[in-house]
């Protein structure tokens, strides 16, 4: 399962970097809704694709629920450690000036939001100030991260977990 988590880590960090050097607007609500969309599916897939390599390889194509997603979670805390620890350091010491631009890019977009009222939109970009340094960064990616990889791996379990069909004797 390590392999597997190593791999999903590999892949949202190869995603972060052509994201940042094809300089793609990742505030965009229709970029970032299909990165989400992507994000989850990949997500649940290699985490099924995981459980039913091990189930097949060492279980004698039978596996437990509560081992599957285990199995499954694993996979998604060790891509969560990766690529959050990736994104601490790249915003802490590679391209510090990135997370300031995409702090612009989000107060622009609340303050030129008309839905949004003028007394709430300067206590919203106060707010905001804060959860733009690498330190914040690291712990909403861990907390977010950590979250979505329960009920990933819930929704791959159910995948992989379906129960036996029992056959019917017909006298």
């Amino acid at each position: 399962m390590l392999n597997y988590g190593l791999i999903l880590g590999g892949i949202f960090i190869f995603a972060q970097l052509m994201i940042y050097i094809f300089d793609i607007d990742s505030t965009n609500m229709v970029f970032s809704f299909i990165y989400q969309l992507l994000t989850i599916v990949i997500i649940t897939w290699i985490m099924a694709w995981a459980c039913i390599n091990f189930r097949d390889k060492y279980l004698e194509h039978k596996i437990k629920f509560l081992r599957c997603f285990l199995g499954a979670l694993l996979i998604g805390i060790i891509a969560t450690l990766i690529i959050s620890i990736y994104s601490y350091f790249f915003y802490k010491f590679f391209d510090p000036d990135q997370l300031q631009v995409q702090a612009n890019k989000v107060m622009e977009m609340i303050d030129s939001n008309t839905n949004i009222p003028d007394d709430k939109k300067a206590e919203i970009l106060k707010g905001m100030a804060d959860r733009f340094t690498p330190e914040s960064i690291l712990v909403q990616t861990l907390i977010m991260m950590s979250v979505m990889s329960i009920f990933l791996s819930l929704i791959s379990t159910l995948f992989v977990r379906k129960k036996e069909k029992v056959p019917e004797n017909i006298y």
